[in-house]
């Protein structure tokens, strides 16, 4: 799963992906909706660092949808709301 996301990272990433409006957010993400991110693919898909997705987590910003011992998952809706208000 993990190598999945990473080459839906890196196409969306890419520049030429991003100067054009061809893909939706739906289109490239709509197969996660019901998944969970840990928070290193939180903090890659929020384009911020993983200290940087910890203080939001204690500002209240975003909350964990699971809690697995000491790690944090966060659910893609989630985390596409919090991006859109980061905009």
């Amino acid at each position: 799963m993990i190598k999945q996301k990473n080459k839906i990272y890196a196409s969306v990433n890419h520049k030429d992906l991003l100067s054009s409006n061809e893909f939706t957010h739906e289109e490239v993400f709509g197969h996660l909706n019901e998944e969970h991110f840990s928070g290193e693919d939180a903090a890659m898909y929020l384009e911020i660092s993983l200290p940087t997705l910890r203080r939001y987590v204690s500002a209240e910003k975003i909350k964990p949808t699971k809690t697995i011992g000491r790690s944090q998952l966060f659910s893609a809706k989630d985390l596409r709301q919090l991006k859109q208000k980061m905009a």
